[in-house]
C-alpha cells in the first residue's frame, strides 16, 4: 500500500473522533516507520489523540492496528440487507424474481469479515452510514445479477463481497468534497477519482480472502466498456466479468438513492442509454426486466410536448453543429488528439441517445407521435435530460485526460471544444 493512502488524514481523524463515542484500543504496539513507539497495546483511542499520529508515517494501517467494541459481521450485514428489501420498493421487486429458495440476505451474509475490514466497515457504519448502507444495497443487486447471470457459488460470494467494500476507500477523502461532487474543480475530482484505488490497495493486503477477485473488481467499479470510467480508463476488452456487473449494480444503487433519480421510469432511462456503451448489456437486461412491470406509475404524468421537442431540436441542431465544423477545426488545431476523442465521444453519444429511443431525424414529429403516449413521452424527456448529464461526463474526462483543457489556450481546437460543450449544457435550462 503506497504511503499517501495509509497515512491521510481523513481516515485517521474518522477513526480518533469515532473514539469519543466507540472503544477504540489498539491491539499491538502501535509504530511510526522510523521506529518511533506512538502507542501501547491497550491504550484508548479517541480525538485527543489525533495531533500525536497525524505527524508521523505509521508502520502498519490503523485497521490492522485497533480493534473496536461492536465492529460489524457477517451477521449484521444480513440484518441490515433484510431492512432494506422489507422497506424499499425496488429491492422488493428485485427479489420477489428470485426463486423462493434463494434469499439475499443470506447471500450477503456469506461475505467473511476479517477484523481489520470489519473495524474499517465499523467506521464507516458509525460515520458515514449512507455510504454503509449503500454498500449493502448494492451488494443486494450484486446478488441478484450473479443469481441471474449464474455465477458459480464462489464467484457470487466475490461479487457480493466486492459490493459492500466497493466505495470504503471514500473514508480517505475529504468528507466536504463528497458532500459537493457536482461542484469540483479538477485538481479536487482527483482525490474522488482515486477512491477505487484505495480500496483494492487496502484489499490486496490480504490475498487469501479479497485479493484479485473481488480487489480487482472494487478498482474497476468506476471503469465504463468504453474506456470513459476511471481510475484506469481501461475498455471492455480488459474489464474483468466482476468488475462489469458490480459497475451495473453500483449505478441501480445510486440512482435508486438520489432523490429524483429514484422513480423506475427514470432508472429504466439512466440504463437504456448506458447499454452496450458503457456497461455490460446483460446485466442491464435483467434489471430492466423488473422494472418494466412498474410502468404503469407513469401514466398520471404530465409531459410539455411541446416544450419536449424544441429541445430535441436543440439537441440535433448540437449534433449537426458538430459534424459541421469538425473537420475545419481539425485542419486549424495544432493538436487534433482532444478533437478526435471529442468526436468520437460525440457520435457514441448520439448512437446511444438513437439506440435507446431518439430519433434526430424527424424531431418535427415528435408532438404528433407522442401526444397520446404519456409514457413514451415520459421516456424521451428523460432521454434530454440526460443528454446534459452525458456532457458533463464527457467533460470530466476530456479534463481527466488533459487537465490544460481548464487553462486559456490560443490552440482554436480547444476554443471549439469548450464552447460546444458550454452550449450543450445550457440545452435544456433554455
Amino acid at each position: 500500500m503506497s504511503q499517501e493512502q495509509q497515512d491521510d488524514p481523513h481516515y485517521k481523524k474518522h477513526v480518533t473522533e469515532l473514539g469519543d463515542t466507540r472503544d477504540i484500543v489498539a491491539s499491538h504496539d502501535i509504530y511510526s516507520q522510523n521506529g518511533i513507539k506512538l502507542l501501547s497495546a491497550g491504550a484508548r483511542i479517541n480525538s485527543t489523540m489525533y495531533e500525536r499520529i497525524i505527524c508521523h508515517k505509521l508502520n502498519a494501517p490503523l485497521e490492522q492496528s485497533l480493534s473496536i467494541s461492536n465492529p460489524v459481521s457477517s451477521s449484521d450485514l444480513s440484518e441490515l440487507a433484510q431492512r432494506i428489501l422489507h422497506e424499499h420498493p425496488l429491492f422488493e421487486r428485485v427479489h420477489r424474481t428470485l426463486p423462493e429458495n434463494f434469499s439475499l440476505a443470506e447471500a450477503v451474509g456469506k461475505v467473511q469479515l476479517n477484523a481489520p475490514l470489519g473495524f474499517k466497515l465499523a467506521v464507516a457504519r458509525d460515520r458515514m452510514e449512507e455510504m454503509f448502507s449503500h454498500g449493502v444495497e448494492t451488494a443486494l443487486i450484486c446478488g441478484f445479477l450473479g443469481h441471474q447471470i449464474g455465477l458459480d457459488t464462489q464467484q457470487s460470494i466475490q461479487l457480493v463481497t466486492a459490493g459492500i467494500f466497493h466505495d470504503l476507500g471514500e473514508l480517505h477523502i475529504e468528507p466536504e468534497l463528497l458532500g459537493r461532487r457536482d461542484s469540483l474543480s479538477m485538481s479536487e475530482r482527483k482525490h474522488i477519482y482515486a477512491h477505487p484505488l484505495t480500496i483494492f490497495l487496502i484489499l490486496q493486503e490480504f490475498p487469501d480472502l479479497y485479493h484479485p477477485m473481488v480487489s480487482t473488481a472494487v478498482l474497476e467499479h468506476h471503469e465504463r466498456l468504453d474506456g470513459s470510467g476511471y481510475p484506469s480508463g481501461i475498455n471492455q476488452k480488459k474489464l474483468g466479468r466482476l468488475g462489469r456487473l458490480l459497475a451495473v449494480a453500483e449505478v441501480v444503487s445510486s440512482l435508486y438513492r438520489s432523490g429524483a433519480d429514484a422513480e423506475p421510469s427514470r432508472i429504466r432511462i439512466m440504463l437504456k442509454l448506458n447499454m452496450h456503451h458503457q456497461l455490460d448489456a446483460a446485466a442491464i437486461g435483467h434489471i430492466l426486466s423488473v422494472l418494466e412491470s412498474d410502468k404503469e406509475e407513469a401514466a398520471a404524468k404530465s409531459v410539455g410536448i411541446g416544450k419536449l421537442q424544441g429541445i430535441v431540436q436543440k439537441m440535433a441542431e448540437q449534433f449537426s453543429a458538430w459534424d459541421r465544423d469538425y473537420q475545419y477545426q481539425m485542419q486549424g488545431c495544432t493538436d487534433s488528439k482532444r478533437l478526435i476523442f471529442l468526436n468520437e465521444r460525440i457520435n457514441m453519444l448520439k448512437c446511444a441517445l438513437e439506440d435507446a429511443g431518439l430519433n434526430f431525424n424527424r424531431t418535427e414529429m415528435i408532438a404528433e407521435m407522442f401526444c397520446d403516449d404519456t409514457l413514451e413521452a415520459l421516456e424521451l424527456q428523460g432521454l434530454a435530460q440526460e443528454f446534459v448529464s452525458k456532457v458533463r461526463d464527457i467533460e470530466h474526462e476530456l479534463k481527466r485526460r488533459w487537465p490544460s483543457l481548464d487553462q486559456p489556450s490560443i490552440d482554436t481546437g480547444d476554443e471549439f471544444i469548450r464552447s460546444w460543450i458550454k452550449r450543450a449544457l445550457k440545452l435544456t435550462a433554455s
